[in-house]
């Protein structure tokens, strides 16, 4: 009996004796230790899931703005909209140049945005029947500040009138405008019916809408969360 409680003794002694260990870290021992719960916390991104049928061909024949820009506000689109924009560089000689460089575009494409710098055009040029449009950004100059929210817009409307979709009554992003202020007064998305109407419009010229998916990593590896 004697033996059992000196034991237990010993070991209550240890117990307290650890306790008493861990009540005196220092803040910076304690928070070097690993805490799993940080470490595998979910961070949230979206993969696209091609579907099959034609593209939206965008291209970057402008030296004004980074790719980078035409890049990201592309993307912008393509997550809102869900129609398949595919960015790559060209060129465009002035003139009549443009335009055979836009309607090439187009030839094996469900439709086609050619971004350009030309003083010599309005912002937004369009030929519904050969499905693609002019999105110029010459009026931009000068105002490097929220440039790529500014051609966002721009190619949704761009987009919207190489399908030939008209802006119904809640027109949003793709309504007509005038200028950089008319440019900055519309929304950042369609309405409703006008979007509807884009999604229609894509559908007959068999271009595929994406499809989202959310990414979540754990401890560094990538994980899809649902489809």
């Amino acid at each position: 009996m004697r033996r059992q409680q000196y034991a237990m003794g010993t070991v209550s002694a240890a117990m307290v004796a650890m306790i008493a260990v861990c009540a005196v870290l220092s803040p910076s021992q304690a928070n070097a230790r690993p805490r799993p719960a940080r470490l595998t916390k979910p961070s949230g991104g979206l993969v696209e899931r091609a579907v099959p049928g034609k593209t939206v061909r965008v291209v970057d024949a402008q030296g004004m703005l980074p790719h980078g820009v035409v890049e990201a506000a592309a993307r912008g689109v393509r997550l809102r909209s869900l129609l398949p924009l595919a960015v790559e560089t060209g060129c465009a000689s002035a003139g009549e140049g443009v335009w055979r460089t836009a309607s090439s575009a187009a030839a094996d494409a469900g439709a086609a945005v050619l971004v350009v710098d030309d003083t010599s055009l309005p912002f937004v040029v369009a030929s519904p029947d050969a499905r693609w449009a002019i999105a110029n950004v010459a009026a931009l100059r000068g105002m490097p500040e929220h440039a790529e929210a500014r051609l966002e817009k721009l190619l949704w409307n761009a987009v919207a009138r190489a399908l030939g979709t008209g802006a119904a009554g809640d027109g949003g992003v793709i309504a007509p405008f005038s200028g950089v202020i008319g440019l900055d007064a519309l929304p950042d998305l369609p309405g409703p019916a006008s979007h509807n109407a884009l999604m229609d419009a894509a559908r007959v010229q068999g271009i595929g809408l994406i499809r989202l998916a959310t990414y979540r990593t754990r401890g560094g590896l990538g994980t899809r969360a649902h489809k």
